[in-house]
């Protein structure tokens, strides 16, 4: 009989269209190839979330409800903590002793509801407590503001009281050198993000645009959007098109208004791909260094040249993979080279190599060791 784990996600892994649960879904795939049988456990609380296409790779799916805010305001834990702690899970996951894996800091609120000698390991996919102060200084919504700054100071105390025995798979090399470091955590291994994408595949051309992707309906991406369409390309010496979900009405309305960018909302998975391998450069800057860029992730496997800033590559190893530029000067100097460079054999060659750290078969037996 195969080796079982249970898995415990913060979310519906599927659609596998945001950062963290292309990891988880790419994870539990990878995990199945090793013929591990997995269990996997997710909470769902979003309209057109669930696990469609991981039924081959999985002996039992569970989905639980996730408390509204309402019913967690008794609580002094982070909601992201207090809203996942689920009777039906800690009593399911208490019917057998199988290695666990948990998703995120989000669901950590049932470690004191089990076994103290079972083997888990967490998936520490960020700095929840950083990525929540970067949220609230990112958004001008005082309510969200607000509930991002409550939830940022609860995080950081709640973080700092777990336990530094635990064994810890962190999603980037900044997350393991903080919690180590910082924090005296003893457990954390950096196991890099697991991706879709294990071939880099390139076009044989490109069209003369730059593409900037991501959920724009988060305020940091649709921040980065217009920073990019008024100061890098406002003077028209290139194209750019932006891409992703959700953009909000005044990114729309400005982007329309200048002739000098495209904007393409909710794309399909396959026309973004079709954006990423057609652009002859395609840019990945970020506000804040949190977790693993999986749109860094895409661009360089899918992409040609790439320009990121240090924040967009914190602890990914891949700074030498990606053109770096840190203000609008250089930005533009780094595309102004970019558009008339061929991407050829040497560059292929190279990328090849620096993407050969994210191979999900290398880093799922690394994962299964820990477990087991």
């Amino acid at each position: 009989m195969a080796d079982s784990i249970h898995i415990v996600c913060f979310n519906a892994p599927a659609p596998a269209d945001y950062g963290g649960v292309v990891d988880v879904y790419a994870k539990v795939k990878a995990l199945a190839a090793l013929g591990l049988s997995i269990k996997l456990h997710y909470f769902q609380y979003q309209e057109g979330r669930g696990h469609a296409g991981l039924e081959p790779f999985c002996a039992a799916i569970y989905a639980y409800p996730r408390k509204s805010y309402r019913q967690c305001l008794a609580s002094s834990l982070p909601y992201i903590v207090s809203s996942r702690i689920n009777k039906d899970l800690i009593s399911r996951l208490n019917e057998d002793q199988d290695p666990m894996l948990v998703e995120g800091i989000h669901c950590t609120g049932i470690l004191p509801y089990l076994a103290k000698d079972r083997s888990l390991v967490l998936r520490l996919h960020n700095n929840e407590a950083a990525y929540y102060r970067q949220l609230a200084h990112s958004e001008i919504n005082p309510v969200r503001n607000l509930y991002y700054t409550t939830e940022a100071n609860r995080l950081d105390r709640y973080q700092q009281k777990l336990s530094h025995q635990l064994k810890v798979a962190a999603i980037s090399a900044a997350e393991q050198e903080y919690f180590t470091n910082r924090m005296g955590w003893n457990g954390v291994q950096w196991v890099p993000a697991f991706t879709p994408w294990q071939q880099a595949q390139f076009r044989s051309y490109a069209e003369p645009y730059c593409l900037y992707h991501g959920d724009l309906s988060v305020a940091a991406n649709a921040t980065t959007a217009k920073w990019l369409a008024n100061n890098v390309f406002e003077d028209g010496a290139a194209h750019l098109v932006v891409a992703g979900r959700n953009p909000p009405k005044g990114l729309v309305s400005e982007m329309e208004a200048d002739h000098n960018c495209t904007i393409i909302a909710n794309p399909t998975e396959a026309y973004l791909e079709q954006l990423i391998g057609k652009a002859q450069v395609n840019l990945v800057p970020a506000l804040h260094p949190s977790g693993v860029k999986l749109k860094l992730l895409h661009a360089l496997f899918r992409g040609r040249h790439v320009v990121a800033n240090a924040a967009a590559v914190s602890g990914s190893g891949l700074q030498e993979a990606v053109h770096l530029a840190e203000d609008v000067a250089a930005f533009k100097q780094q595309i102004g080279a970019l558009m008339q460079q061929p991407f050829g054999p040497r560059e292929i060659k190279e990328r090849a190599q620096w993407l050969a750290q994210y191979d999900t078969a290398v880093n799922a037996q690394k994962l299964a060791t820990m477990l087991f």
